[in-house]
């Protein structure tokens, strides 16, 4: 789920908008007014979506945890070492760092 959490968080804020927008704009009649809300909208909507998302992404790293714990100690009775948390964010960003594509390739 490398670079994918960010479209989660603009689809949240947009619909935020669409939704908060129409409403509004069907409740007062004022397009100004109406775009002001959806814009606390598009707020509102994105930090919940952000929110969710990192719900969702501790749930899942507890319980790949959980497996591994669980894997490890089952299988002969010696549990195997396993990365630390540091070591596992150093590999990480040493990769990210390694895939970085530029945002404008020049062609002569």
């Amino acid at each position: 789920m490398n670079d994918d959490a960010r479209f989660l968080f603009c689809l949240g804020g947009f619909t935020g908008f669409l939704f908060f927008f129409l409403v509004s704009f069907f409740w007062h009649g004022d397009a100004l007014s109406a775009f002001i809300y959806g814009s606390f909208g598009c707020l509102f909507m994105s930090i919940c979506s952000r929110f969710l998302l990192g719900c969702l992404l501790r749930g899942i790293s507890k319980q790949n945890l959980q497996d591994n714990k669980n894997s490890n100690t089952s299988s002969g009775g010696i549990p195997k070492i396993n990365k630390t948390q540091q070591e596992i964010s150093a590999s990480a960003m040493n990769e990210a760092a390694s895939k970085a594509k530029p945002f404008v390739e020049a062609k002569v």
